[in-house]
């Protein structure tokens, strides 16, 4: 929900003096939080820090449009919008020059290494110290370290990938092009496709792949999809409506053991089921 301007006048004003407001994150959260200060007029007043290179865009795109194997969407067409719609479909977004006519300072690829709040200052892993008087996280979640899919030193083995960023969504986009005309050119079938959770996120890659055509398989750690929220009945259908596109759901399974082919290229996995009363 947008931030009032009276819940404004609380977090920017103390004994009358006007306080910098530092804004982690670059997603929506961080962009619709400094919309309303610009549409009241204080966008000098706030800075956002974000550890990405890109300025503050909608992450929920990069699991759908992104991904279309036709027309998929980039930046900046879905940085966060100003009105209904993205860039390319009419809307307006929050350009650089956005920011920047609006004194809001954005500060992108910069990790904060410590929060000191008795101090009010942030220090970066480069050594820079920040200042603020009120400091907002919107940060949102990372993605799990996924240990079985690492090698000895830690690092993902060739064909492994997380999925929370735009680096991330663009190195998996790559890989999926790459291995769908190898297959083609080579007149084969396209490789399998393991998408490892049961949540939105998920639900919408295994989607977006079995669109391209790849066979996906979907581990649910959990009885059925998205149980934290859903139903069984509600689960049901999207599940049903996923087995249609050629999705196959691995319920109550788990990654056991990501198997190498080549060392350092991950070549299948093996699953371990949850067993239930």
């Amino acid at each position: 929900m947008p931030a009032s301007i009276e819940m404004m006048d609380e977090i920017v004003h103390n004994n009358n003096r006007k306080k910098k407001v530092v804004v982690l994150g670059g997603d929506v959260a961080a962009g619709y939080f400094v919309k309303e200060f610009v549409e009241a007029g204080r966008g000098a007043e706030v800075c956002i820090i974000t550890h990405e290179p890109e300025l503050p865009y909608e992450h929920s795109t990069l699991s759908k449009d992104f991904l279309w194997k036709e027309n998929p969407a980039r930046l900046p067409s879905f940085l966060v919008p100003l009105s209904a719609g993205a860039a390319d479909a009419g809307g307006v977004v929050q350009t650089a020059e956005w920011y920047e006519e609006n004194g809001v300072e954005v500060i992108t690829s910069t990790k904060i290494a410590k929060v000191d709040a008795v101090k009010k200052t942030l220090s970066t892993l480069s050594g820079t110290c920040i200042e603020y008087d009120r400091l907002v996280i919107a940060t949102g979640c990372s993605a799990p370290h996924f240990p079985e899919g690492r090698d000895s030193y830690g690092k993902l083995l060739t064909g492994v990938f997380n999925f929370c960023n735009h680096a991330d969504a663009t190195q998996l986009y790559q890989f999926m092009e790459d291995s769908w005309n190898s297959a083609k050119v080579a007149h084969s079938n396209p490789c399998n496709a393991v998408v490892v959770g049961g949540d939105s996120v998920a639900l919408e890659l295994a989607a977006s792949l079995a669109a391209w055509g790849f066979p996906v398989h979907m581990i649910v750690p959990d009885q059925h999809l998205m149980s934290d929220l859903w139903p069984k009945e509600l689960a049901d259908l999207y599940e049903a409506e996923l087995r249609a596109r050629g999705v196959t759901l691995h319920a109550g399974a788990r990654v056991a053991k990501v198997v190498e082919g080549e060392p350092g290229h991950a070549a299948g996995v093996q699953l371990a089921y949850t067993q239930t009363e």
